[in-house]
């Protein structure tokens, strides 16, 4: 641990220890040249055993870069000091002034109902955040520790070195993986995360505050966290809590989005999905539609016609732009290089050649694509068409079996990209590939109520 008082880029002078964790030490400290106060985490190559640790600071500086939102502090530096005896990796960002749920907790503070829904309610308002992003980004170890509470009662999420992140070692085999004992969901113990698995671990955090006894403390009925003897809640609330802590990701929300309309509506309609086989049904929670959403949807009780227009160059699909054109312009160079010196070396290049194809796919969807979906009480039609290239599907409409959001099977930086899904028999068909996970929900929830009064 370096001494307070050390100046470290000739500008940040360390002022005391915050607190210390598995990817580095946390200190206040004085930037001289902004005369501000901020929060600067230090990982020393020295005290660094594995480099999976150096990687996951590395990408909390990438990933917090990149973010903007109340809850969740600014970024402001990134950098490394060498020494003749060590190296010191830096990341700088806003100090955050007050204290972690967990400290709150311990000196005997017991959070009420009202009190926990509105904890709720603000992580996720930032959860909708994150899975608003191209690609969504996951936390992996939301937990009251990382949970800070100011003194205007305004929440703000830390430790975004977890994001992301590919946690494929077992427990007893490293102490590199992602996530915390109690608050981490099965699936994350075998390496495999989503962005339901942030909503078990806000869940599990409730239940913490509610009881103030650790989640795997608690006992089990049939792999969930039996909480219900522990507090006094609503019955609503526990309803609720249970979802989010179902022990498979489909059993829970489908989305922060959809959690947080359920925590707000006091009697939220329901809409049941229709199966082929007639088995239990799941419900799903009616949207309305999105903000901003240039999607086109009239609805009758005859008819639903839905337009999915361009979407545009996002301001999130930039960094996937940016990169498609720079590797894509660098395989025509070497393209034209080898044409000319040695044609048969084109032909290793076709591999590459496909990977710069994929990569440009949704950047035109984005700004060339195109669907309608016209669907009336016996006939349907599914249109789909970029750059002159068009698909139509066509059936009947008793054959569809449900409407969704489910993974795409595309995954960008090991996170899943999400899409609507229109089960026809045994076939699923894949659309609004690039709507956000809000827009696929309200398009899912609107189809499926439609469906259900055509019954």
């Amino acid at each position: 641990m370096l001494p307070v008082g050390t100046v470290l880029n000739d500008r940040y002078e360390l002022d005391r220890p915050l607190g210390q964790g598995g990817t580095g030490t946390t200190y206040r400290a004085h930037d001289r040249q902004s005369q501000q106060t901020v929060a600067l985490k230090i990982l020393t190559l020295s005290g660094t055993t594995d480099w999976k640790i150096l990687d996951l600071f590395e990408r909390e500086a990438r990933t917090l870069a990149t973010l903007q939102h109340p809850g969740i502090p600014r970024y402001r530096d990134y950098f490394q000091v060498e020494t003749p005896t060590d190296c010191y990796f830096c990341l700088v960002r806003d100090l955050v002034e007050g204290q972690p749920l967990d400290q709150l907790v311990e000196q005997s503070q017991r959070f009420q109902e009202k009190e926990v829904v509105a904890i709720a309610t603000q992580v996720l308002e930032i959860l909708v955040y994150l899975q608003s992003l191209y690609p969504p980004v996951v936390h992996r170890d939301i937990k009251p520790q990382n949970l800070i509470r100011q003194a205007d009662g305004q929440l703000q999420l830390i430790d975004f070195g977890s994001v992301q992140a590919i946690a494929r070692e077992t427990l007893l085999g490293s102490n590199t993986f992602v996530g915390t004992i109690g608050y981490m969901p099965p699936e994350q113990l075998q390496g495999q995360s989503t962005p339901q698995s942030d909503l078990y671990a806000l869940g599990a955090t409730l239940v913490f505050l509610l009881t103030g006894r650790s989640p795997d403390q608690l006992q089990r009925q049939r792999l969930r966290i039996d909480f219900r003897p522990y507090v006094r809640v609503s019955d609503r609330l526990a309803t609720w809590l249970d979802q989010l802590l179902a022990p498979l990701p489909e059993d829970r929300f489908a989305s922060a989005a959809i959690a947080l309309r359920a925590l707000q509506t006091p009697d939220p309609p329901v809409i049941r999905e229709r199966t082929l086989t007639g088995s239990p049904t799941t419900t799903v929670l009616s949207l309305r539609r999105p903000a901003g959403s240039n999607v086109e949807l009239i609805r009758s009780p005859q008819r639903l016609r839905l337009r999915i227009p361009p979407q545009g160059l996002r301001l999130s699909l930039l960094g996937l732009a940016g990169f498609a054109l720079f590797w894509n312009m660098l395989l025509v160079f070497f393209t034209i290089t080898f044409a000319v010196s040695a044609p048969l070396f084109v032909l290793f290049l076709l591999p590459f050649w496909y990977v710069g194809i994929m990569l440009m796919a949704p950047l035109c969807l984005a700004l060339f694509g195109q669907t309608i979906l016209e669907v009336g009480r016996d006939r349907f039609q599914l249109h789909m068409t970029a750059l002159g290239i068009s698909k139509t599907l066509r059936g009947q409409t008793d054959d569809i079996n449900a409407v969704e959001v489910a993974n795409s099977g595309v995954r960008i930086n090991d996170v899943p990209l999400y899409t609507c899904v229109l089960q026809v028999g045994i076939h699923r068909h894949q659309f609004g590939f690039m709507l956000t996970t809000i827009e696929q929900e309200w398009i899912a929830a609107e189809l499926q109520q439609f469906l259900q009064q055509l019954v």
